[in-house]
């Protein structure tokens, strides 16, 4: 099967130092010492944004969906963010509502306690990794 060339989107480093980037096939990649060694499909879309805490591999794209994995790629989790923006309120008392292009997410960082992610619409979400 031919396919275009694979175009990396995003990187970040796992703590025992192996390399992991986000394609823009929806794919993670796992690189130790400069070899290939796990591709795993993440996302339906792009994979615009990763980071790392602890053991944890974050990934997230222009589907409004946060990804978590283990060190060696393993599915732990994930998050849909239209869910967890389901039942708050902004400062006005309104519901908080986004469209999921508007969720696009560009930029994660996490602290441990919690997620922080940047989205296509500018706006910079918190929320809580429990």
């Amino acid at each position: 099967e031919l396919r275009a060339p694979t175009v990396f989107l995003c990187v970040a480093f796992t703590a025992r130092g192996a390399c992991v980037t986000g394609t823009a096939h929806g794919e993670l990649m796992l690189w130790e010492t400069g070899s290939l060694v796990r591709v795993v499909r993440a996302h339906a879309g792009a994979v615009h944004a990763l980071c790392v805490h602890g053991d944890t591999v974050l990934s997230a794209g222009r589907a409004a969906k946060l990804g978590f994995w283990s060190a060696e790629l393993d599915v732990v989790g994930a998050i849909d963010l239209r869910a967890a923006l389901d039942g708050l309120q902004d400062e006005f008392g309104r519901p908080v509502s986004a469209s999921t292009s508007a969720l696009s997410v560009r930029a994660l960082a996490t602290d441990g306690e919690r997620i922080f992610v940047g989205t296509r619409a500018g706006e910079v979400l918190q929320l809580p990794t429990s």
